[in-house]
């Protein structure tokens, strides 16, 4: 078996002694527990900034277009500073009008590009970035400086995670002070190493309302307690040994005596995900990022819900485990932002938030007795390396390139593909031929790049038909 869990998850809501704590007395110590695990997962958090000072660049914008602010936070002698850009709906910016926020800090990335920020403006959301690298840089041979760094420096455990973390807080004071946000409705979201950023700023800040981790794997949404390595799997998971080894300047210090012994950690990850309760939590997964381990991101979360669920707020966490591999793009910011509107109308969780992708996985807890992990919706196709809705198109195949089906068909019948096979064979440019390659991983029919190595076919004929039921 390639799968192997260590030990059971721990049970956030049990004191040392081994009683257990009611809702009540949970929240009144959540603060004591979010700094004891912070410290340890992350070194702790900086300072909160003692002066936050917002000033806008561009001439007021109304028609839709981008409103950019220059942010200095920190000390009363010292601030880091950094650009905000804030693109609403059409319409007033006086305040008179105020929007919700998707509020992204993965600038650093080209991932919420203008097709998002198109559908979040067509949901009468405004969207929000900056670059979390300002806060602190993401090399690990360059040191403490520039950042964080400088304006904290008698500071000297916490890690780029967390200076990055601070940023997400920061940007939250600065739209404090920008009259067309509405800050009681802001959500926030980031890719991979940004995912881990927001899992803990969520935490952190009680200000944010929504949270979506996005494919963030080990030391983000992410159970250490489960590990997967074999032959039949296409890349062994990363574990706390890899992260020390290759970006040690995420890493808090009291987590180095956990390596290969991560069952003896006296918490996971689900607890970072219980500390957002009762606000709202989704994480997002590709089924086929086999190093950012999506089994073990399934373990998490079942965590987090069972968390949810004692704390009266069961419906206020929800998960995507979609077919693909790492990425971050359109339909991701979409279910984010599906998510957030529908919470801020009252309705319930969508039906295909509650798939379990995993049923054969079985997880073991350290909790009460009437634990029990309630996933009624089973309905996938559990063959390996595609775990895709059985019977049901994951995009409508002919909603933006009727190439699409082709390149299916030709990657199956040739066993490869690239851009330049599809520009050859279809007769088509580079840019669509990219395009075309995505939407082919994000529907599980093709596995992710790995490095210069042809990419696998992960389908049949046969098995096509449910990505394209009207080709049948």
């Amino acid at each position: 078996m390639s799968v192997k869990i260590l030990g059971k998850l721990p049970d956030p809501f049990r004191r040392e002694d081994g009683s257990r704590m009611t809702p009540e007395e949970w929240y009144a110590q959540r603060d004591q527990l979010f700094e004891k695990i912070c410290q340890i997962e992350f070194g702790g958090m900086p300072p909160r900034p003692e002066v936050v000072k917002v000033v806008r660049l561009t001439a007021p914008r109304a028609d839709g277009g981008a409103n950019i602010y220059k942010v200095w936070a920190g000390t009363k002698e010292k601030q880091v500073s950094f650009l905000l850009d804030i693109t609403a709906p059409i319409g007033p910016i006086d305040g008179s009008v105020k929007y919700p926020v998707l509020l992204a800090g993965d600038g650093c990335y080209t991932t919420c590009e203008s097709d998002t920020i198109s559908k979040a403006c067509s949901m009468r959301f405004a969207v929000a970035r900056f670059n979390r690298l300002e806060f602190a840089n993401d090399d690990k041979d360059a040191g403490r400086v520039g950042g964080l760094y400088e304006i904290y420096p008698e500071h000297k455990t916490f890690t780029a995670i967390s200076a990055w973390a601070w940023g997400y807080m920061a940007a939250m004071d600065a739209m404090e002070q920008i009259p067309h946000v509405d800050i009681e409705n802001v959500g926030i979201t980031g890719h991979s190493r940004g995912g881990k950023t927001v899992l803990l700023a969520a935490a952190a800040d009680t200000r944010i309302k929504f949270v979506c981790p996005n494919n963030s794997g080990c030391h983000g949404a992410n159970s250490y307690r489960l590990k997967e390595n074999g032959d039949d799997v296409p890349r062994k998971t990363e574990e706390l040994s890899d992260m020390f080894k290759n970006l040690p300047h995420w890493m808090g210090e009291g987590l180095r005596e956990y390596i290969d012994r991560e069952d003896d950690l006296p918490y996971d990850m689900h607890f970072f995900g219980a500390l957002t309760a009762p606000r709202f939590y989704i994480q997002c997964e590709g089924m086929q990022d086999y190093w950012i381990n999506p089994k073990g991101a399934w373990m998490n979360f079942c965590g987090v819900k069972e968390a949810y669920r004692y704390l009266g707020c069961e419906d206020n966490c929800a998960a995507w485990f979609r077919p693909g591999a790492h990425r971050h793009k359109l339909p991701d910011f979409t279910e984010f932002l599906e998510f957030m509107r529908a919470k801020m109308q009252g309705k319930p969780t969508a039906e295909h938030l509650k798939i379990n992708p995993y049923p054969e996985l079985k997880i073991d807890t350290d909790w009460d007795d009437n634990f029990d992990f309630v996933f009624e919706i089973t309905n996938y196709d559990m063959t390996p390396q595609k775990r895709v809705p059985a019977g049901s198109p994951v995009f409508d195949a002919d909603s933006d390139d009727e190439k699409l089906y082709n390149a299916a068909v030709l990657a199956i019948e040739s066993g490869k593909i690239s851009t330049s096979i599809l520009q050859r064979r279809l007769e088509i440019g580079y840019g669509r031929a990219a395009r075309i390659l995505d939407r082919l991983e994000e529907m599980g029919i093709i596995d992710y790049p790995d490095g210069n190595k042809p990419r696998k076919i992960l389908v049949t004929m046969d098995e096509l038909a449910s990505r394209f039921p009207d080709k049948k």
